[in-house]
């Protein structure tokens, strides 16, 4: 490997500006798996007069002083050193910046950076008071990227009470959240008395020769930027994207930050079944912290149809959020992702969790499916099969989940489909899922939990289970909807309740509010056990029933299982002409409900009839396609 380095470490003093630049070289880096680390210290050795680490420059009167005693001759004990804020001055401060933007690292002809992935920290504090007990200061420590959003790591105050000095050690690793490559440590002196800091008695790094715990940092460096060979080929460009060809190929894409912003396409079907993840695989979090802290995918990924099996995440941590395929997109965009065998468990508290993506952004998804299971622990929100979470506009076209989601106590916003989403746009997606939720669980549906602030859900469906205990907003559909309208949809979703509010538990919508007129929308009364479309439309529990808004229709099963019902009410069925020339809809009279034309994306064997389920369906055809060639009285005779 090949490789250049040229990076500075400023050291900036208070209020004046001066400034001291120590050279980084290859030599001082030490190689660690793929990366690196780098080690900086500030012992007793390195405060004396003319040290490359930190030097006095008493001629600028600066307002932060190193002290010293002169070099005591042996056998006699060195003095203490330490850095302190001068008398007279209110606040003074010192910048260490750790700056690495200036890297370059070669491999395999390529030109990589380098990464602050994490750095552990270590520093020392040291207030005492003066015999009249009148200093009132206060020193901090604490780090930012970027030269903003101080987080402060240590801090100590004069005692009031004593002349006896006070110390804190503090030390601590300390995750990067993202992409960085410059990292700003401070220490920041603060008096508040009238006259000013006191000589020795706010120290920084206060030692003696013998003392082990003087400041230091030690950074764990990755290299970014993924070097050439990393794909099967392209260069990222929407015309020339990255080509993934195997688990490998994939798992790079989530190493490298760098490339979020670049286009992928993958061209063979990929095995993830023998990997495990505690992550997302792709932009992941990054960080235990409230929001997400880490860095999202902003580029395109094209699944070209091929299949992604076995994706397995495992969260040990109750603090993991933003658990998917993705962690985070914004103003991305994915197509033709087909994941098979996908298995998330969640840990209490989780938020934000799907197969596909754990939240988007102005995302648009169109052509994805997914088979999978997901299991969250007490507390967990914003789950859905597909999307945890979608904000702030992005639409989804022609995508679907098939599978379970089981979540436990307190849990809210599950749908089978998506999780939440604020003004976003459906049109031809589907669930297929046994979805199940314990206890006080609120904003749960078949296709979406909660969807606020927009737009329209057009042609889409969900069948299957679900059941609820002790839960608000339940519905065949979705568990509440504010401001949106539906157009051709329908739910067939068997629901169990136990002590669910029935003032809140709808057919299609468990709760809903500022509605548009429905058009053409069904649910199956008698799988879904109530004759109320809209459990709750005027957020007010204490009135019961509530009217459901116009153009939705509760049928028994007989009726919802018949073309005529849909055709009647302008859906756009194949073989028929009098609603469009689209051919939306497709289905088996008195066999299935409607699904979309050429919806199996994976049709299982035995599948005769194209409806994606091997029954006596495809028994029939079979035999009848026999007696058309005569090859079953071969059979018998």
């Amino acid at each position: 490997m090949k490789a250049s380095y040229l990076a500075l470490l400023v050291v900036v003093l208070a209020v004046s500006g001066s400034c001291w630049a120590v050279n980084v070289s290859l030599s001082d880096l030490t190689a660690e798996g793929s990366g690196y680390s780098y080690s900086y210290s500030l012992d007793f050795g390195d405060m004396v007069n003319g040290s490359t680490k930190f030097t006095d420059d008493s001629t600028t009167r600066l307002n932060v002083n190193e002290v010293q005693s002169f070099m005591a001759l042996p056998p006699a004990t060195p003095d203490d050193r330490w850095i302190q804020a001068q008398q007279g001055d209110g606040f003074a401060r010192i910048v260490f910046v750790f700056d690495f933007s200036g890297i370059d690292v070669f491999r395999n002809q390529r030109v990589c950076n380098i990464n602050i992935k994490s750095f552990n920290v270590r520093d020392k504090l040291q207030m005492a008071n003066n015999n009249s007990l009148s200093e009132k200061s206060r020193v901090s420590t604490g780090w930012s990227y970027e030269n903003f959003a101080y987080n402060p790591l240590n801090e100590l105050s004069t005692p009031t009470r004593s002349t006896i000095p006070a110390v804190r050690v503090f030390e601590d690793r300390i995750s990067t959240p993202g992409y960085r490559q410059r990292i700003y440590y401070e220490v920041r002196f603060y008096c508040d008395d009238s006259n000013g800091f006191d000589e020795a008695l706010s120290r920084w790094n206060s030692l003696n020769y013998t003392d082990t715990d003087h400041f230091k940092i030690d950074f764990e460096l990755t290299v970014v930027n993924s070097p050439a060979g990393t794909y099967e080929g392209g260069s990222g460009t929407a015309e020339d994207p990255f080509l993934i060809a195997d688990a490998d190929q994939l798992d790079s894409v989530g190493n490298y930050p760098e490339d979020y912003d670049k286009h992928f396409e993958v061209i063979d079907d990929i095995d993830l079944s023998k990997r495990s993840y505690s992550e997302a695989l792709i932009a992941p979090d990054g960080s235990g912290s409230s929001g997400f802290q880490g860095t999202a995918f902003t580029g395109s990924f094209d699944g070209k149809g091929h299949v992604i099996e076995g994706l397995t995440i495992r969260t040990p941590f109750d603090s993991s959020d933003y658990l998917g395929f993705f962690g985070r997109c914004e103003t991305a965009q994915l197509k033709n992702i087909f994941l098979e065998d996908c298995v998330i468990a969640a840990r209490s508290t989780n938020t934000k969790i799907g197969c596909l993506s754990a939240s988007n952004y102005v995302t648009t998804v169109s052509n994805c499916h997914v088979k999978g299971r997901i299991f969250g622990d007490d507390s967990v929100s914003y789950v859905g099969g597909l999307i945890g979470i979608s904000q702030t506009g992005g639409s989804m076209y022609n995508c679907s989940f098939e599978g379970l989601i089981k979540v436990r106590n307190d849990s809210n916003t599950i749908g089978g489909l998506v999780g939440g989403c604020v003004n976003y746009t459906l049109n031809k997606c589907r669930a297929d899922v046994n979805l199940q939720t314990s206890s006080s669980c609120n904003y749960v549906g078949g296709l979406i939990g909660q969807c606020v602030y927009g737009y329209n859900i057009r042609r889409c469906y969900a069948e299957g289970e679900l059941k609820s205990r002790y839960s608000d907003r339940v519905g065949g559909l979705m568990g509440s909807m504010n401001s949106y309208s539906l157009t051709n949809c329908y739910s067939a979703m068997d629901i169990s309740t136990y002590n669910t509010s029935s003032t809140s538990l709808g057919g299609l919508i468990g709760q809903g509010t500022n509605l548009d007129p429905f058009d053409a929308c069904f649910w199956d009364v008698d799988k879904a056990g109530t004759s109320d479309g809209v459990g709750d439309t005027d957020n007010d529990e204490t009135t019961y029933p509530d009217p459901d808004p116009s153009g939705m229709y509760g049928l028994a099963t007989g009726i919802m299982v018949q073309q005529s019902t849909y055709t009647s009410m302008g859906w756009d069925f194949a073989g028929e002409t009098a609603n469009g020339p689209y051919d939306f809809w497709v289905m088996f009279e008195q066999e299935t409900y409607p699904m979309f034309t050429g919806e199996c994306f994976a049709r299982p064997a035995g599948d005769i009839n194209g409806d994606c389920r091997c029954n006596m369906s495809d028994l029939s055809v079979l035999a009848s396609s026999w007696l058309e060639t005569g090859l079953l009285e071969e059979i018998l005779y």
